[in-house]
């Protein structure tokens, strides 16, 4: 018996040999609006979409019918799992005297210790991070090399697992909200081009290279523009794309499509985490 709280949500019955299954919502209905427009952020947590597939596995096997399902997952592997980030920083030395600096030096001395206390930390990151702080002036000197090195970080913790980086096509852009505003803090100092050295070693390592688009989300003619930026340094021939800030309406599948990027990974929530479509499956808009 299927239920929603307390409530039974099903009714089965047969009818000439046949069984029959009538259940209290639209299913299909359902999976439609999830996979178009989304669960509300109170519902992140909940893998909406993959409890209805399992509604429609146990009426299939509950009434002896005979399917082919193909999880999705390698076979032999219970789960898949994609590492991906999001390269909003590139080097400290372009954030002089910005939120950014502010925020990182909050964070590398009184937020480090806060978090020693709390135990979230240990001795060891504490001491690492006020050297970082006391560091700062000679980094910004050139005196030292700069700390803010995403992909030789990444790479070290990895132990050689591929990841994809999401990497800011221009620097100093911060395109436009949905509300049609602009939002000065959302550009970031930095773009594809210049970094073309550091992206370079990081294919030759086996990552993945994608767009952490601006306006593609909007404009497929920025969307062909931003997918450029990339392909001219990597030359690649397979791009993906996620927004930055995430930003994504009812058009942004068709003008990701037309702009020629073979995949997006925005579907989620900017102010939350979790389950925007019901799932973590791939599915086609």
């Amino acid at each position: 018996m299927l239920r929603i709280g307390s409530k039974p949500a099903d009714c089965r019955f047969t009818r000439e040999k046949r069984v029959i299954w009538r259940i209290g919502y639209d299913l299909f209905d359902e999976v439609r609006y999830l996979l178009t427009r989304g669960q509300p952020p109170a519902e992140a947590l909940t893998p909406t979409l993959d409890l209805h597939i399992d509604i429609l596995r146990t009426v299939l096997i509950e009434s002896n019918v005979s399917f082919l399902e193909i999880p999705p997952r390698p076979a032999g592997h219970d789960f898949i799992c994609c590492l991906t980030h999001d390269v909003d920083f590139f080097g400290i030395r372009r954030h002089r005297f910005d939120r950014t600096m502010g925020g990182f030096l909050y964070r590398a001395s009184i937020g480090s210790l806060i978090d020693l206390l709390r135990s979230r930390r240990s001795p060891a990151d504490l001491l690492k991070n006020w050297l970082a702080c006391l560091s700062l002036p000679l980094v910004l000197a050139k005196v030292l090399p700069d700390f803010w090195r995403p992909f030789e970080d990444y790479a070290k913790v990895e132990s050689g697992d591929r990841s994809t980086f999401f990497l800011v096509p221009f620097r100093g852009k911060p395109g436009l909200a949905t509300d049609g505003s602009v939002h000065a803090w959302r550009a970031v100092p930095y773009g594809i081009a210049e970094i073309e050295g550091e992206v370079t070693q990081a294919a030759k390592r086996g990552s993945e290279l994608g767009v952490h688009g601006i306006d593609a989300w909007r404009d497929t003619g920025a969307g062909r523009e931003e997918k450029r930026q990339l392909i001219g340094v990597t030359n690649q021939t397979t791009v993906g794309i996620r927004m930055h800030w995430l930003y994504f309406d009812a058009d942004s599948p068709k003008r990701l499509e037309e702009a020629g990027f073979d995949y997006d990974s925005t579907w989620g929530y900017n102010e939350a985490v979790g389950y925007k479509a019901g799932t973590l499956q791939a599915f086609r808009p």
